[in-house]
């Protein structure tokens, strides 16, 4: 039975991935970082405050939902994540509305529609767009919003799905708490090449069904 992708090309990129990931935990600056992130003497609220921000430009969340869990432990942590999701949902819609649509309209220039997700759909759309893995966190928050679904299923799925995937990464911070910073730091790096390889993944197969079909 043939593969669908090439075995060779995917153990070399994940080479290089873990390479990479080696290189960036034990380079100084991101090391002394992670153990800024859960030095018990870290004010709280500064690590709260990143959590609240950085997510909404593009900083993977599930770094900070590990690193959380490693420092507040799984019940604090998970309020954590509650109160933090919202924060970023609010702050990306109106990141979309006041520059992502203004200028995905100039760039389309009145030739082309945003697509809209009609209402009746909208709920279950909502639901499995956030469940399914494939595009970023933030990615997922400014898209939902753009595909036009109402304020109250972006807010409402947009909390459930994300908080419902959060909380395993949560409690595997917890069990790596008062842990080497080691430990953390090649835990997120498996998460992250994971993720990596499973876009590329993705992205060859795409490329395959392409070239074999044509389109």
């Amino acid at each position: 039975m043939k593969l669908d992708i090439n075995i060779k090309k995917i153990l070399l990129i994940l080479l290089i991935l873990l390479a990479g990931a080696a290189v960036v935990f034990y380079y100084p600056e991101i090391s002394a970082w992670f153990k800024f992130a859960i030095n018990k003497d870290t004010h709280p609220l500064l690590f709260i405050l990143l959590f609240a921000i950085l997510p909404v430009f593009g900083f993977p969340i599930t770094v900070f939902l590990v690193l959380v869990g490693a420092k507040f432990g799984y019940y604090l942590g998970t309020l954590i994540m509650l109160l933090c999701i919202p924060v970023h949902l609010v702050a990306s819609l109106f990141i979309a509305k006041a520059f992502v649509r203004p200028f995905i309209n100039y760039f389309i220039k009145g030739k082309y529609t945003i697509p809209s997700v009609p209402e009746h759909h909208a709920a279950r759309f909502s639901f499995v767009f956030m469940a399914i893995p494939g595009l970023s966190y933030t990615m997922k928050n400014y898209i939902l919003f753009l595909s036009g679904v109402p304020l109250r299923y972006y807010f409402f799925f947009g909390l459930l799905v994300n908080a419902a995937l959060g909380v395993p990464m949560i409690v595997a911070g917890g069990v790596f708490k008062d842990r080497p910073l080691l430990l953390i730091a090649i835990f997120v790096g498996l998460i992250l090449v994971a993720n990596a390889a499973n876009f590329l993944v993705k992205r060859i197969n795409r490329a395959k069904e392409k070239k074999y079909t044509g389109k």
